[in-house]
């Protein structure tokens, strides 16, 4: 399954989870209830946390963890700059420990 294969297969919005209307106006292949709910966690974040069964901040923090970044990009199936766009939307701060 795709991420443009879960967005139309949704019943429910991919990022707040209410049930999406169907109707005259109504795209229920959006995916999504509105703008905001789109802005906060695009396709991909929604696919990759549908994929791992985790938030995808945990994902993206193990990925990190074990791996480089060009490595976690990789494995996640985004570029190396949508990555680092991923790391700034979800407050993620890389510190290193020298022992």
């Amino acid at each position: 399954m795709s991420p443009s294969d879960l967005v139309a297969r949704t019943k429910y919005c991919l990022n707040c989870g209410r049930r999406l209307e169907r109707g005259h106006g109504f795209k229920r292949t959006r995916g999504y209830c509105g703008w905001d709910c789109y802005r906060m966690k695009p396709p991909k974040m929604a696919y990759v946390e549908h994929e791992y069964n985790k938030p995808v901040r945990e994902v993206v923090i193990d990925s990190l963890n074990r791996c480089s970044t060009e490595v976690a990009a990789d494995l996640l199936g985004i570029s190396r700059f949508a990555l680092y766009q991923w790391i700034d939307k979800l407050n993620i701060q890389r510190k290193v420990i020298w022992q």
